[in-house]
């Protein structure tokens, strides 16, 4: 596995890890200031990464789905956009 891949990878998991503990605090690092999150319910634009945690906090409870772009900002890997997909 070549090293960014890895990388997305880890954050990935610690992103999971953070939403199955419902811990803002740490999925606030993980999101670009200006991230966008796709709801699947209405299809709402959530456009911010103060948005999207008040978001989160919101749908912790709600079974759900994801997929997200990444990119690389100063030497870390963030999440840019993120489609959630609630299935309730």
């Amino acid at each position: 596995m070549n090293s960014p891949e890895f990388a997305i990878r880890s954050r990935r998991a610690a992103f999971n890890r953070a939403l199955s503990d419902g811990d803002l605090g740490a999925i606030g690092p993980l999101l670009v200031e200006n991230a966008v999150l796709v709801t699947g319910t209405d299809s709402a634009v959530i456009p911010s990464r103060k948005a999207q945690l008040y978001a989160w906090k919101q749908e912790f409870a709600a079974p759900r789905h994801y997929a997200a772009k990444w990119r690389k900002v100063r030497d870390e890997w963030v999440i840019e956009a993120e489609i959630y997909l609630t299935l309730a």
